[in-house]
């Protein structure tokens, strides 16, 4: 048994926080809209996919992890993705069922910043 899987092996679900800088000309018009809650756009996701203290949970390689699966929850649509080698599966939560996938909690922006909450279960 690996070190991850030693560390993680009663872990049900990883919560993980990433704040990223992003410059207000990164964002589009509407994300800084008013709306009650903000959709994550595709530059977000893909820096969150392809974040290397995400990476390392994904394993690749493991039975049912290809492709990347993503919850449509606060996504922008028409989100179109590739990780290792495969396109990005974006589902409803219903159409997830029990498989293992990166849901975003939460996404918030200021005219400097974004934050945005993702869970993956891993089990």
């Amino acid at each position: 048994m690996n070190k991850h899987k030693k560390t993680f092996s009663n872990v049900q679900t990883v919560i993980f926080s990433l704040i990223f800088l992003i410059l207000i000309a990164n964002l589009t018009s509407h994300q800084t809209s008013q709306s009650s809650q903000i959709k994550v756009p595709k530059s977000i996701v893909s820096l969150v996919i392809n974040h290397s203290e995400i990476v390392k949970f994904l394993h690749p390689k493991v039975k049912g992890r290809l492709p990347l699966i993503l919850s449509d929850h606060l996504l922008e649509s028409n989100i179109k993705l590739s990780k290792f080698e495969k396109s990005v599966q974006i589902l409803s939560d219903i159409e997830i069922g029990s498989r293992p996938h990166i849901r975003f909690l939460s996404f918030q922006t200021d005219d400097r910043h974004a934050k945005t909450t993702i869970e993956y279960q891993i089990e």
